[in-house]
Order: structure tokens, then C-alpha cells, then sequence
């Protein structure tokens, strides 16, 4: 039996699967969908090339929730507003891992970046994100290419999980 999309990305986080790669057309759609299947306790933070770092708001119930717990692990970035897309990958190494227990956990960090799948060519870029595995497996933190189809490098392709969200 196939998983439904939120539940491959519940199984990937649980497996502790730091680099995902996310093929949708709709990339908005695609991280509601996310946040919805996580802990709302989740750091969600976004990235793109025009406005660098933002934090994501979701809809719950027709209401505006923002993501407190991703504005706060913002807070730990150094030139939150990089728009160049190596060095918020350098950056992404100080967002908040996993910690405490019970009442005090906290999960790890999910970093989104749009349109990914333009900056493979880069070979700085595709080694900044392999510099982010090792780091973000210690503490469960995400890292979720988002893009319309992914080529990955050689260097990438044991390492990234691909998903597909259909529209």
C-alpha cells in the first residue's frame, strides 16, 4: 500500500532522514501540507533567492497561526536576509536541533528552499548541503529541497530522499 505524501514525511523524519527533495509544482501547497503532519511545536523556516530567510505562517481552521517556534530560531541566524543561497546554507547550521524531553521537547528544525532544483549546477551549493547531513542527523533537523523535478548530482543522489506531491 502506497503512504500518502504527509505520511512519507512523518517516515522520514522518524528514520531521522535529513535531506529530502520535495517535486511539486505547488510549493506553498506543498509546505502547508507538511506543517499540517508535524508538531505544531516545529521550527518551519523558509528561504528563497528574492526575500532570504521568512518565517511561514500556516492556516488552521480558516485562521492565520503564525510559527512561533520558527520566528524564534531565526532569531539564531547571522544575516537572516542572505539571499545568496551557499552562504544560507552555511547559516542553516545554527537553526535549532531537537532537545528535552516530555512537556519540554522541542522537535528539530525544517528549512525549506524554494526552487532548489535551479542551484544543483552549483558545486558550492551542492556541497554546502551535503556539509548540513552529518550536522542536521545529530539533532533531527530537515532540510527540504523544494523544486518542480530534481537531476541530482552524483554527489547528492545516496543522500537526498525525493518525494513526489502531485497536484
Amino acid at each position: 500500500m502506497n503512504q500518502s505524501f504527509a505520511d512519507q514525511i512523518k517516515a522520514a523524519r522518524s528514520a531521522n532522514t535529513p535531506l529530502l527533495a520535495i517535486e511539486t509544482v505547488d510549493n506553498i501547497a506543498a509546505i502547508q501540507r507538511i506543517m499540517a503532519a508535524l508538531s505544531p511545536k516545529t521550527p518551519f523556516i523558509q528561504w528563497d533567492i528574492v526575500r532570504g530567510w521568512t518565517k511561514i505562517a500556516t492556516v488552521i481552521d480558516g485562521a492565520i497561526v503564525e510559527n512561533k517556534a520558527g520566528e524564534a530560531a531565526m532569531a539564531g541566524i547571522n544575516g537572516k536576509n542572505l539571499i545568496n543561497p551557499v552562504a544560507s546554507l552555511e547559516e542553516a547550521v545554527n537553526l535549532p536541533g531537537k532537545s528535552g524531553t516530555g512537556a519540554d521537547f522541542k522537535p528539530g528544525s525544517v528549512l525549506f528552499l524554494h526552487n532548489a532544483h535551479e542551484f544543483l549546477k552549483d558545486e558550492a551549493f551542492t556541497q554546502a548541503i551535503m556539509n548540513l547531513r552529518d550536522e542536521f542527523k545529530q539533532n533531527m533537523r530537515t532540510l527540504i529541497l523544494l523544486g518542480t523535478s530534481f537531476a541530482l548530482p552524483g554527489q547528492l543522489a545516496q543522500h537526498v530522499m525525493i518525494l513526489n506531491d502531485p497536484l
